[in-house]
């Protein structure tokens, strides 16, 4: 059978309608479909796409506002943060945010109510927030709330300058990860705190030189000789971890052998050696090298008459010591000497005695904040010297000698020791008449004088 030309047009027209139909059917399928899945009010969120960073963006934090500790387990009390003004004054409102990061955004977790604020005596805080002039720092203790692992920022929306309209995020990185029970009280308990060695397995130290450890900030800083050392920390596994790609140091030139004890510290914090904290002792291990340290606590100075000598001590003619110099770089010298002194003439003058102690009254005098000497209680001679000019700038402007093994070698040599009899001469020098003090008898002895 064959078809003509208008039979064939009408089944082309057919076969479009029928098409346009399934079309319809199918578009308005997928409407009813998803009317039916998602609830009206409730937005669809999108799948993740592949790459999205799990790390937040540089720009989340400012360099204004740090935390101390930034790095918590969960269940953490709390933690300090600090705002400091740069070059314009910083105005906000009266709470803080605590939000965390969910792979995509900043999400508020909870709010936090300012309440002291310390140093008491800083101005323009009242009950409407703060007010930070350039060079101040705001500084107060913020709970934390049970916040779930993960990455955190803690800070406020602050007004920059005196234009209401020009506002700055104020923001501090804050971590909360997953420790051991061990692990994560230690987190808090080692920010802001000093040690100095009391057993090193590993390195020969001369008696006297130690090797001192601080945590401050999230940072672990180590010296013992010429240079400090710095770098950002965790604790891991029951491990310190130190970021050696973020690890810095001083460059002073350290002469043989305090270089190498430098370079044997810093090789021990990178070796990722093993941490136990017990009440006031600190031990890390790593392989064969061990360092035991105490805790330090700066001494208290005891309030003395601002213009009374530091030392009333009076050198003998000739003696000898053992000295070591640390600290800061404007120390005289670095590491472990000995010196002696013959008729007041040193056999090293940078070590000597009498000059460091003119150094420190200089000191003093200029307006140092601490200056101290102390004394051995009993032979009164010199045991310490310290100073520090700022202590605001850690140890670089800390200067700190110590002396040992001190020995009057004017001194007469002790007496021999006696049977526990005393003899005195009783007649004039030649009469062999002497006198038993002991039982009060004279006695009869021979007396030879040999030239």
């Amino acid at each position: 059978m064959s078809l003509s030309p208008g039979t064939v047009g009408v089944a082309a027209a057919s076969e479009t309608m029928m098409h346009l139909s399934r079309l319809v059917l199918f578009l308005v399928t997928a409407l009813v479909l998803t009317a039916c899945a998602v609830p009206q009010g409730v937005q669809q969120t999108a799948l993740e796409p592949a790459g999205v960073p799990t790390q937040p963006p540089a720009d989340s934090f400012s360099q204004l506002a740090s935390l101390s500790p930034d790095v918590v387990a969960p269940g953490d009390a709390s933690t300090e943060i600090t705002i400091t003004a740069d070059d314009a004054p910083l105005g906000s409102g009266t709470y803080f945010r605590i939000e965390r990061w969910d792979g995509e955004r900043w999400a508020l977790q909870h709010h936090v109510w300012h309440g002291e604020v310390q140093p008491a005596d800083l101005e323009g805080v009242n009950d409407d927030g703060y007010d930070i002039e350039p060079g101040e720092a705001l500084v107060e203790q913020l709970p934390l709330d049970d916040l779930d692992t993960g990455v955190h920022r803690v800070g406020l929306e602050m007004r920059a300058g005196d234009d209401p309209d020009v506002r700055l995020d104020v923001y501090a990185r804050l971590d909360v990860r997953p420790g051991t029970q061990d692990d994560a009280p230690a987190l808090t308990q080692l920010d802001g705190s000093e040690w100095r060695s009391v057993v090193v397995e590993g390195l020969d130290l001369p008696a006297g030189q130690q090797i001192q450890l601080t945590f401050s900030h999230g940072r672990v800083g180590a010296r013992v000789a010429c240079n400090d050392v710095d770098g950002p920390y965790d604790l891991i596994d029951g491990h310190l971890a130190v970021d050696a790609d973020e690890v810095t140091s001083t460059l002073i030139g350290c002469p043989h052998p305090e270089g190498s004890w430098d370079e044997w510290v810093t090789g021990l914090l990178l070796g990722a050696p093993t941490i136990e904290l017990d009440d006031e002792d600190l031990r890390l291990s790593a392989g064969s090298d061990t360092v035991v340290f105490e805790r330090y606590v700066e001494p208290t100075p005891t309030p003395t008459d601002p213009d009374a000598p530091l030392s009333t001590w009076v050198p003998p003619a000739d003696y000898r010591y053992t000295i070591w110099g640390s600290c800061g770089p404007d120390a005289r010298f670095f590491g472990d000497r000995e010196v002696i002194v013959q008729g007041g003439v040193p056999s090293d003058e940078a070590a000597f005695l009498p000059t460091l102690l003119a150094d420190a009254e200089t000191i003093r005098a200029d307006g140092a904040d601490v200056v101290t000497v102390e004394h051995d209680p009993d032979a009164g001679h010199p045991t310490a010297i310290l100073w520090d000019v700022d202590p605001t700038i850690s140890t670089d402007s800390e200067v700190c000698y110590g002396v040992t093994d001190f020995e009057d070698l004017t001194a007469p040599p002790p007496a021999e020791p006696t049977d526990g009899v005393t003899i005195e001469l009783d007649r004039p020098l030649g009469d062999p008449a002497l006198v038993d003090t002991s039982t009060g008898e004279a006695v009869r002895v021979a007396v030879q004088f040999d030239s």
